[in-house]
């Protein structure tokens, strides 16, 4: 809220042209990420989906892309503006769409859409958990998130009015299982138990260390996989840090190279446990080793950027890889990774129970209600 009132303050007035009421809904959803990105592969789905006979949907991409999904999210939707670098123009091209709602799908990882987020350019205007905290925002009336994501004091976390739907609120497409392959065809050793943790590293908190530490403890067959960092310096700093805190044991961490999507899948196919990082859990990264069968331990937070992967198994039904402590967190980790029928038996749960997680129309429905009522 501090930092949203230093940076809004010099903010010029932005008026926006008024719709009318004898017309559909007017529509807006704003993000840099409508790309092959996980925001991309998250909001698609409400793109294609939400209904026509109300709405009427313009996305408005920040900055010009062009690949397969860049391409999905323009054919999608009933009109496509890109918008440019220039925060006036930007701003007054927005404004000037005469929207009823302007929806970000994602604010704090990109300075432009933060600071067009100050700015009231819509009546209605409200933020998803793409960026999973608040804005801070005076501009922004309403946080869209789920009551699974959520905890009964979650309101104060927020500056923003809270939405709470009833599942999960995202439309997502299952990934299509991709060709079989082996660990050893990703240079990985085929006889060692594979932990993987394919997050961004900044997610990889200090207090996860010890976690890491243990699990490798526990299992002198164990191995964690991570993905290098999107700039080498961020590898080194993470590598020169577990160094410290996992001592000899250092030398059954291994960081991967970037990976095509097929093969990221197929990888979570071929590993054995995947390690929710705590603090800042995965939410597109948790989707996709579930849909693959890949069982998930993760251990939530207070906050929504914690809660993400759990609130996803509370949907499935299944709370066995669901922690509360970090103790918790090491002995389910260790027994799926040292006990295969145990893991086998837990795959087959997954994957039987996962479909509920994947197109589900109740979201589209919430969404179309949320619209409906804030714009009336």
């Amino acid at each position: 809220r501090q930092l949203a009132s230093l940076f809004r303050a010099p903010m010029l007035s932005c008026g926006y042209r008024a719709g009318k009421a004898d017309r559909k809904i007017r529509i807006g959803m704003i993000s840099r990420h409508f790309r092959n990105h996980t925001i991309g592969r998250l909001n698609l789905g409400l793109v294609r989906e939400l209904p026509r006979d109300d709405f009427e949907l313009t996305v408005i991409s920040v900055g010009r892309h062009d690949d397969v999904f860049a391409r999905h999210f323009a054919e999608a939707a009933d009109q496509h503006q890109t918008v440019p670098p220039n925060l006036a123009r930007a701003r007054d091209q927005v404004a000037r769409l005469g929207l009823d709602l302007l929806f970000f799908t994602d604010v704090g990882m990109d300075t432009l859409t933060y600071t067009l987020s100050l700015s009231r350019m819509a009546p209605v205007q409200c933020v998803t958990w793409g960026h999973p905290v608040t804005t801070g925002s005076d501009a922004m009336d309403f946080f869209i998130s789920s009551r699974t994501l959520e905890t009964e004091q979650a309101q104060e976390h927020y500056t923003e009015r809270l939405e709470q739907f009833d599942h999960v609120n995202s439309y997502y497409y299952r990934p299509e299982t991709p060709p079989r392959k082996t660990l050893d065809q990703f240079g990985l050793n085929p006889d060692r138990n594979i932990y993987l943790c394919f997050q961004n590293l900044f997610k990889i908190h200090p207090e996860f260390d010890p976690i890491l530490a243990e699990i490798l403890q526990r299992d002198p067959n164990g191995e964690i996989v991570f993905l290098e960092g999107a700039h080498p310096h961020w590898t080194r700093i993470l590598r020169d840090r577990l160094e410290n805190s996992l001592g000899q044991n250092i030398s059954r961490v291994r960081f991967l190279g970037s990976l095509t999507h097929p093969d990221f899948l197929a990888l979570n196919a071929a590993a054995t446990v995947s390690l929710d990082p705590i603090h800042f859990c995965g939410g597109n990264t948790t989707y996709e080793a579930l849909a693959m069968g890949l069982p998930v331990v993760t251990m939530p937070s207070s906050f929504l950027r914690g809660r993400i992967s759990g609130a996803l198994y509370q949907q499935m039904g299944i709370d066995s890889f669901v922690a509360t402590s970090p103790g918790e967190y090491v002995e389910a980790a260790v027994r799926l990774g040292t006990d295969r029928d145990y893991r086998a038996e837990s795959s087959r749960r997954i994957l039987d129970a996962c479909p509920v997680l994947f197109e589900d129309r109740s979201v589209i429905d919430d969404y179309a209600r949320f619209f409906r009522r804030v714009t009336a």
